[in-house]
């Protein structure tokens, strides 16, 4: 398959694995030709699946140590970079965040799908599940370095992870889509000036 040390999460391949078979022991028969079938397909299945290579994603008994959080911030500001121009770089004035922001691997254990429905995380024993979480240090506060024309506020935005999770209106558990803290953000509104009720003088 994949070289789960360096490309992916362990802890995910081995989920995916522990899901996919308990499902086909819970839908099919051994004597089923479905089962041989779905069997023989278990290689596509992890290979083709949307959590495999999902670097804010981890999989264990407990969230990874400082030095693999320190790495995937890394990462992820690297991907960042690529947006600038390096050449130009010189002459930038140094960079602030205008929202203080904190980065840190969460176990999320109740949010919500693509469809707004409530739902639960399932943390399953040996197999917890931690997304890697950008939020505002101070939300709701004014952003640093605005505009006093402008209203504004540090807010948190939600991006979407592919977790394994159950309805809290069903009892089966599936893979999807579920939101998950991804970013603070800088929200702005100019600020609406008093309209003078006087007659012009002319």
């Amino acid at each position: 398959f994949v070289d789960s040390s360096n490309s992916v999460n362990g802890g995910v391949l081995k989920l995916i694995i522990k899901t996919y078979i308990e499902d086909l022991i819970a839908k099919t028969s051994a004597d089923d030709e479905a089962f041989k079938s779905r069997l023989l397909s278990l290689g596509d299945h992890i290979l083709t699946h949307p959590a495999l290579y999902q670097k804010n994603l981890y999989v264990g008994h407990s969230p990874p140590d400082e030095v693999e959080t320190r790495r995937r911030h890394s990462y992820l500001n690297t991907k960042l970079k690529r947006f600038h121009d390096p050449t130009n770089s010189s002459n930038q004035f140094p960079s602030e965040e205008v929202c203080a922001t904190t980065h840190q691997w969460e176990q999320i254990n109740q949010t919500h799908d693509l469809y707004n429905n409530p739902v639960d995380i399932q943390q399953l024993e040996g197999f917890q599940q931690f997304v890697f979480t950008y939020k505002c240090v101070s939300p709701k506060v004014s952003c640093l370095g605005i505009s006093s024309f402008y209203h504004s506020e540090c807010t948190e935005r939600f991006g979407w992870m592919y977790m394994y999770y159950k309805k809290q209106s069903s009892d089966e558990a599936q893979w999807g889509f579920v939101a998950a803290p991804h970013h603070c953000a800088c929200k702005i509104q100019p600020i609406a000036k008093a309209v003078s009720t006087s007659p012009s003088i002319e």
